[in-house]
């Protein structure tokens, strides 16, 4: 017993050794806790900053694939970079920079491409039709300024065991992307555009009707029905249709919907009142002096999108079966014709005089392109920007 008490006695400084390494390690370990929880708030900010970056620049894409500008696309880019910096993190301004090129790296935060769920992966950076931009903004090492890495609060305290983590590296990734909506309410089936689409040129105009067709047209391929994208009911009312002409769009494909035919010449004054309005929809359409930018314009081609039922479905709004949607329309419009006077003074449109159109229906759209694409693909552009990553 006179043994052990004189070990114990003889080990006291040996319990104070162990328990100032216990705490040398408990602080190792809580800066180490403290400073990944800094890197995961910074980080978490850099997202931020790259998701309102992205869907700035994805709101700007351009479809002009004559221009020398298609594969940069200056504005989003530009858009990119501003919506950025307006975030911070690590308590500095976000910064993206571009070199224009469609590489990442660190001249380069930013690429533009082609989004396609149907391809693995679904982002090809650089390659036509572009729909999609790409960011990612970055703090790494060999950077400066704010891009240069985040100092950390305690990581200096590692140097005492031989490593140094002063410093470290954050990045995050954004892409989006305007998936196609259908923006107006119409449908076509796809005898449309395995049997009509090729041959509509400016030269050749398409007149697409509504029922009652002309004697001399087959409703399969040249005939149009309304649809509020409905999986449940074909009743299409005005108030319901007219809304698709103020804005409104629906992702429709791959759905099995109604349609119904027939004349609503509310919706069709509605219609043409959209179509003549230059500054409705604006980024879609022509005008005579080539921009759309003034209520005295004269609008002379507005691009929509509308949903394309299968080969059973034809002619659309055949009583009274849904069909189901395979594909996107995006067809660009000449002219509406609308049978009766005035307007619906919806979304800033006005009365106006509609001209009436010979034949037995006066109801129809002239068109001088359609250009047909399966659910799964992107080759066009919808109205609004949505994060795919």
């Amino acid at each position: 017993m006179k043994r052990f008490m004189t070990c114990a006695k003889n080990n006291k400084g040996v319990t104070l050794i162990l328990m100032a390494l216990m705490l040398a390690l408990l602080i190792m370990f809580a800066s180490l806790a403290i400073d990944i929880a800094y890197m995961y708030f910074t980080k978490n900010q850099l997202q931020v900053a790259a998701d309102a970056a992205a869907l700035a620049g994805a709101a700007l894409l351009h479809s002009d694939s004559l221009s020398p500008d298609y594969l940069i696309q200056s504005a989003a880019r530009n858009a990119a970079i501003e919506f950025a910096g307006k975030n911070t993190a690590a308590g500095q301004p976000v910064l993206l920079v571009t070199d224009n090129s469609n590489t990442l790296g660190d001249s380069n935060d930013i690429t533009v491409g082609n989004w396609n769920r149907a391809n693995n992966p679904p982002y090809t950076p650089g390659v036509a039709p572009v729909n999609a931009i790409e960011v990612k903004p970055k703090k790494w090492s060999g950077l400066s300024g704010s891009r240069g890495p985040v100092r950390i609060f305690l990581g200096p305290i590692f140097k005492l065991i031989g490593t140094d983590w002063t410093f470290m590296e954050a990045s995050s990734h954004a892409i989006a992307t305007r998936p196609p909506k259908a923006t107006a309410a119409l449908s076509l089936c796809d005898r449309t555009c395995t049997e009509l689409a090729g041959g509509v040129t400016e030269a050749t105009p398409l007149t697409i009707y509504w029922a009652p067709y002309p004697s001399e047209v087959d409703p399969g391929n040249q005939g149009t029905a309304w649809t509020v994208f409905s999986e449940t009911s074909q009743s299409t009312p005005t108030d319901e249709l007219i809304p698709f002409f103020c804005g409104q769009e629906s992702d429709a494909c791959n759905l099995t919907i109604y349609s119904s035919n027939g004349n609503n010449n509310a919706v069709m004054r509605q219609f043409r009142c959209a179509f003549l309005n230059p500054l409705y929809d604006s980024d879609r359409k022509t005008c005579a002096d080539g921009v759309c930018d003034s209520s005295t314009d004269t609008v002379t081609r507005w691009k929509i999108i509308v949903p394309v039922f299968s080969s059973a479905g034809c002619p659309p709004g055949s009583q009274p079966s849904p069909y189901l949607v395979i594909k996107w329309a995006e067809v660009t419009i000449k002219q509406v014709y609308a049978s009766g006077g005035g307007g619906t003074n919806k979304c800033a449109c006005g009365a106006y005089n509609a001209p009436a159109m010979g034949g037995s229906t006066p109801n129809a759209i002239i068109v001088t392109k359609i250009e047909c694409t399966s659910c799964d693909s992107s080759s066009f552009m919808g109205r609004k920007p949505a994060l795919v990553k």
